[in-house]
């Protein structure tokens, strides 16, 4: 029944229908980011605080995070500008219309 539907609609239409939903791996990806930044945040703080204390490679760990996390939310924006522009293609329209067809307004 999945295959029929692929066959049936555009590509890029099956594509708009999965990326309107946020799916628990998008509510997953939001929280490890801000955990990330969080933790790599306060790291920063405690190397600044007591640079000694801490290997010359841990600055180039931390910048590492950084852009890891920084990576991270590029895509998640990413996804965020192919959702909207998927949702006005549609019209904004989740389901078809059936206005002027209320018998197939399933």
């Amino acid at each position: 029944m999945w295959k029929r539907d692929v066959r049936g609609a555009a590509p890029e239409q099956h594509a708009a229908k999965f990326l309107q939903r946020i799916t628990p791996l998008d509510y997953a990806q939001f929280a490890l980011m801000a955990i990330g930044i969080i933790m790599l945040l306060a790291d920063l703080v405690a190397v600044l605080r007591d640079a000694k204390a801490f290997p010359d490679y841990h600055i180039g760990y931390l910048l590492c995070g950084f852009l890891f996390v920084f990576l991270g939310m590029l895509m998640s924006f990413n996804r965020l500008l192919l959702t909207v522009r998927a949702w006005r293609s549609s019209d904004g329209a989740v389901s078809p219309h059936h206005h002027g067809q209320p018998h197939r307004a399933d």
